[in-house]
């Protein structure tokens, strides 16, 4: 292609992205009616519109890797025009009121339709910067990494099988026929999730303002677990795609765990150990086989961790993954620059802020921040405001305990249905106090690994979060952010006992013994859970 070819395309392609985002924008705010709907789509524009501008370049396009881009495009496309949208049904009506057209379906097919090119765009672009480290990232992956993540690929793939043969409580809950979408295994919403798609449905209930943009960062998850739901016929008919998403946490889980060794570089012959450590622990247990949101939240949370130890970028803005799947992520701000002086740090945090703030409004979220006024008071519930500080010190350290060793659950009727709750604590679990003992204790001989560091202020956030301030302590459901945290806790017990135990004879014998016995512990009550969901659900 000639030179004035080229430069005539590019102009052309921006062009047609700076007048398709907005359509993009109304397509992904479909559960929104309101002004700020509108708002949002002109406020796509202008940014689409700096876009371009800013970064020219990038819309020199490879017509391969655009047409795969598209393809992905339209099969996206295919789900969102059967999505429920508020601001366009409203559309179809007034203008059935005042021209008298019926519009039906058309008008998603259309709007769809006009927002094909900037989605086909964003994609490719996603594509050409994302791609290649993903492909460097499995091709450096060590004989040890890649011996894991098949094994735990195998294993998960029947695990998720049997889970979703057996029962239809980790997914989609059903007792006697009817659906029960909160609350059947702890305090999780797993039936919601699953029912309307959190992981697809980038502006679902859900995805509010504490995972203001969960949709938009599972989405390629959920993608991969559609297709394969398609091709794999033979899996349990309804929850093929449930199935398919349970078996890529497990591959998330794996991924967070090899990206977590690495960062405290541990060796070769020990990362094993530490991959045994963490998948007998019942955070992981049990939200491997839960679909919660919190996998992938801790998955971008780690990654973006991660990015900051080994990256030699100026901007993390990984940082908008971790934050935007869990708002509570945010605290890891300091992690966004590697500036030198505080006005460059302020300077990248300002540039991750504007990206954040530009992915937020294209997605169509910003009505999120009027409907965050509106719905302060419910998003508060579950702080423990009339809560002794004892009560909470009893959930706080029985959640200590859960990062490693599962919490006694029981049978409880719910609106009459029957859910697996935790047992309500009334003592200091000695357990949960030895525990947090032990993980400071290595914290201290073990602060100037930089990752122990930073696993030690995650715990400091944990006691912040769940015992000062009491979040989820209201509703007895601690155990429901065990993984979020477990990772801080479980990598300072791995290092406690690499400190202790130089011997390696000895120090293998100890770290086996121990995941024997946590494994022993935990299988106990999982089979009870998996009895309570087969007898149930």
């Amino acid at each position: 292609m000639k030179l004035k070819e080229k430069i005539t395309s590019n102009i052309i392609l921006r062009t047609i992205f700076v007048l398709s985002c907005p359509f993009l924008t109304l397509l992904l705010s479909n559960r929104y009616d309101d002004i700020f709907v509108y708002i949002g789509c002109f406020l796509s524009f202008i940014i689409a519109f700096i876009l371009q501008k800013k970064f020219p370049k990038l819309f020199n396009i490879n017509k391969k890797i655009f047409f795969l881009a598209l393809i992905i495009s339209l099969y996206v496309l295919g789900f969102f025009i059967n999505i429920d949208n508020l601001t366009i049904n409203n559309l179809k009506t007034v203008i059935s009121n005042n021209l008298g057209i019926y519009l039906e379906d058309s008008l998603y097919k259309v709007i769809a339709l006009l927002s094909l090119p900037s989605l086909t765009i964003i994609i490719y672009l996603l594509n050409i910067k994302i791609v290649p480290n993903i492909k460097n990232f499995f091709i450096g992956l060590s004989r040890i990494e890649k011996r894991y993540l098949i094994i735990i690929s195998i294993l998960g793939f029947f695990i998720a099988f049997l889970s979703n043969t057996l029962t239809t409580a980790f997914s989609i809950p059903y007792h006697d026929g009817n659906l029960k979408i909160y609350d059947v295994l702890y305090t999780t919403d797993s039936g919601s999730l699953v029912y309307e798609d959190t992981y697809f449905n980038v502006s679902f209930a859900e995805n509010d303002i504490r995972q203001p943009l969960f949709g938009v960062f599972a989405i390629p998850f959920s993608i991969i677990a559609k297709v394969l739901a398609q091709l794999l016929f033979f899996l349990p008919s309804g929850f093929e795609y449930a199935t398919m998403m349970c078996f890529l946490q497990f591959i998330l889980l794996a991924i967070t765990t090899i990206l977590i060794a690495r960062m405290l570089k541990l060796e070769e012959k020990d990362k094993k150990y530490l991959y045994l450590l963490f998948s007998v622990s019942f955070p992981y247990l049990i939200f491997s086989i839960i679909l919660e949101q919190y996998v992938i939240g801790l998955f971008y949370l780690i990654l973006a961790v991660y990015y900051f130890f080994v990256s030699k970028e100026k901007v993390n803005y990984l940082y908008i993954g971790s934050v935007g799947t869990m708002i509570t992520s945010g605290i890891i701000f300091p992690l966004i620059s590697k500036g030198k002086t505080l006005k460059k740090w302020i300077q990248d945090i300002f540039k991750c802020f504007l990206a954040f703030i530009s992915v937020f409004i294209i997605s169509g979220q910003l009505p999120q921040l009027l409907l965050f006024v509106s719905r302060f008071k419910q998003l508060t519930t579950s702080f423990a405001l009339k809560l002794s500080f004892m009560d909470k010190l009893y959930q706080f350290l029985n959640f200590v305990k859960a990062t490693l060793i599962a919490p006694t659950g029981n049978l409880k009727m719910i609106d009459s249905f029957p859910t697996y709750q935790l047992q309500e604590v009334q003592y200091i679990s000695i357990t949960g106090l030895i525990l947090l003992v032990l993980a400071i204790i290595s914290y201290i001989v073990n602060r100037k690994n930089k990752f122990a560091k930073f696993s030690f202020l995650w715990i400091v956030f944990s006691i912040v979060l769940l015992l000062i301030v009491g979040w989820g302590t209201t509703e007895n459901g601690l155990v429901l952010y065990s993984l979020y945290f477990s990772f801080a806790y479980l990598s300072l017990y791995f290092l406690l006992l690499k400190k202790i135990f130089k011997n390696r004879k000895i120090f293998v014998a100890v770290t086996l013994l121990l995941i024997i016995t946590v494994f022993i512990l935990n299988i106990n009550e999982i089979t009870n859970i998996f009895r309570f969901a087969i007898e149930y659900y």
